[in-house]
């Protein structure tokens, strides 16, 4: 038994990352509930609750009865819950782009929510307001699905280049992950790792004085013609990529 407990999905292409240091719960094995009922939550150190929701089978309100008697069981043996976010409540209010808005707002490009008046430009990008992996992204408002108000419109910014900055227990790792930008032809995906500059830390750690709650971190930062822009915070970031292109392992630093 190891001492850190990690709850998540299949989905999550960074377990191997944590499995030298923490066991794993995967929420969507046929067996989770009676596996986490079983579960001494009080013989671990911390219990580190992530999210995604690229796919709706294996987003976090699929799972809500588990993530909540566990969040609330930890909170109950005075265990140390990752980033404070113990209910999928609060992993919901994080990682809604339009709630990150009101963070972060100077920090980020223009940003509203789509309404009934709301019209195409070719200066915006719709996003899903809850989404993660480079999913739920529009280029035209008439691509959108769902619901008007589940979305956000967010102006462009000519890039540079495209970074995924790391905060660990409130340092920002000094190397980046560098990122081929989505497209409506191309998809997200790490092309190497760089040592970031001063600029660059500087303006990472302004958006971490904005959560000094959260533990770990994933900033989609880009610099672009006009300066550095925050996209989004993502409180589950997946590093398995940049852990390959860089040879380090963000989840020794977070038990460290």
């Amino acid at each position: 038994m190891k001492q850190h407990l990690l709850v998540t999905t299949s989905a999550d292409s960074s377990v191997s990352q944590f499995r030298p240091y923490a066991d794993v719960l995967l929420l969507d094995s046929v067996a989770a509930g009676v596996a986490a009922s079983s579960i001494d939550i009080a013989s671990y150190k911390t219990v580190y609750i992530r999210s995604a929701f690229h796919r709706v089978d294996i987003m976090p309100q699929q799972f809500a009865g588990i993530i909540d008697k566990l969040g609330a069981r930890a909170r109950q043996a005075g265990i140390s819950v990752i980033d404070g976010v113990d209910s999928v409540e609060k992993i919901i209010k994080f990682e809604d782009k339009w709630q990150q808005y009101q963070l972060f707002g100077e920090l980020m490009p223009t940003t509203e929510l789509v309404t009934s008046d709301t019209v195409d430009d070719r200066a915006s990008i719709f996003k899903k307001r809850i989404s993660s992996r480079a999913a739920g992204i529009a280029w035209r408002l008439d691509e959108i699905y769902g619901e008007r108000q589940d979305w956000i419109k967010q102006a462009l910014v000519d890039i540079r280049q495209e970074l995924r900055i790391y905060i660990v227990r409130g340092s920002v790792y000094p190397v980046a992950a560098v990122r081929q930008p989505k497209t409506s032809q191309q998809k997200i995906k790490v092309v190497g790792a760089r040592p970031l500059s001063s600029d660059q830390i500087q303006f990472a750690q302004m958006v971490y004085q904005k959560c000094p709650e959260v533990d770990f971190v994933g900033l989609d930062v880009v610099d672009g013609q006009t300066g550095l822009w925050l996209l989004e915070a993502n409180r589950s970031p997946i590093f398995s990529s940049f852990s390959r292109e860089s040879g380090v392992n963000l989840a020794e630093i977070l038990y460290k």
